[in-house]
């Protein structure tokens, strides 16, 4: 094999490599984009969960002084 020929194949090697990872960090960077998400949707579920909770339970305690100035 000729010196010529080791370089232009050396160099489709180093090309398709470079492809390989392009597309490799696109999928990365895809999944990322999605954990985001998800990550998002979760954290803004907890969110309504607590305040949800928390609402609930400045209600009782509310009542529950309520009743106590009454007596």
């Amino acid at each position: 094999m000729s010196s010529g020929t080791q370089e232009s194949s050396s160099s489709g090697v180093v090309e398709q490599a470079k492809s390989e990872l392009g597309d490799a960090a696109s999928a990365v960077q895809e999944k990322v984009g999605e954990l985001e998400g998800q990550g998002r949707s979760k954290l803004g579920e907890t969110l309504d969960e607590r305040t949800t909770q928390v609402g609930g339970q400045a209600r009782e305690a509310a009542l529950a002084m309520r009743e106590a100035g009454s007596h």
